[in-house]
């Protein structure tokens, strides 16, 4: 651990850059940490700050303390997506029934652990996980299913569909 100034460019609305500072005690890249108590965001894989913060004791996201995350263990997966050893949440809202050990986010909403797949956090029901992937575009697919954005599409042909380019 070291104490030091950290500047870095923060995007704001209209795509302006600003700069902003932080003095804060941290461990490693990306994880703020004990001596402050004060939370700081950490940068998700998505190239904007994520909402999710962390001090010692506690998991933050926009400000409001997670009830049930710990500290331990914490990553931020990036799309809203975060988990500890034991529980997932999406945008700060415990995931019940998610897998913390096997998720991963796939991306674009998109999530799954060894069980189910979630769509913004959402479980998405009736979907085979073991063979669920994502097409682009918001598209993704099962053997028998092709969603768009999270939502079935009914009449699309799993084994033949292929998403525009």
């Amino acid at each position: 651990m070291h104490t030091s100034n950290i500047v870095a460019d923060k995007r704001v609305m209209g795509g302006k850059k600003s700069k902003f500072t932080v003095n804060s005690t941290f461990q490693a890249p990306g994880v703020a940490l004990h001596s402050t108590n004060a939370p700081i965001a950490m940068p998700s894989g998505t190239g904007h700050m994520s909402g999710y913060s962390k001090d010692a004791f506690h998991v933050y996201f926009h400000g409001q303390q997670i009830e049930l995350i710990t500290t331990m263990k914490f990553e931020d997966l990036g799309f809203g997506y975060a988990r500890d050893s034991f529980r997932v949440c999406y945008n700060g809202q415990i995931i019940n029934g998610a897998n913390a050990s096997t998720f991963h986010v796939l991306g674009h909403g998109y999530a799954k652990d060894a069980f189910n797949v979630y769509y913004n956090g959402e479980k998405m029901s009736g979907v085979m996980a073991s063979s669920f992937n994502t097409l682009g575009n918001g598209y993704a697919k099962d053997p028998f299913h092709v969603y768009y954005f999270g939502k079935k599409l009914e009449e699309a042909n799993a084994s033949s569909f292929q998403p525009p380019i």
